[in-house]
């Protein structure tokens, strides 16, 4: 499965459904599934979160965006915005 097959490199999978709420992003490492604790295998998948949105940057899920560089931040409020109908961001 993506998140037991043996990798050479770590990375992100990102994979979304065919039904809302299906998406998911999985955090691999060589070995396997990489998260903060035990168990913790990959970001909740939308169905779980109460959210309408997954964003995935350089850093990891369960890691808060540094203050110099918020583009995790930044892009939740955009597609949390966006996904509710509001269109401010478009505005020229």
């Amino acid at each position: 499965t993506l998140s037991t097959i043996p990798l050479a490199a770590p990375f992100y999978i990102i994979a979304a459904g065919v039904n809302a709420g299906e998406g998911v992003i999985i955090t691999r490492n060589e070995t396997g599934v990489d998260g903060p604790e035990t168990g913790a295998t990959s970001l909740p998948r939308l169905a779980t979160t109460g959210r309408s949105t997954l964003v995935q940057t350089n850093y990891d899920w369960w890691v808060d965006d540094p203050d110099y560089d918020p583009r995790k931040s930044s892009a939740v409020a955009i597609l949390t915005q966006v996904s509710s109908g509001g269109d401010e961001y478009y505005d020229v």
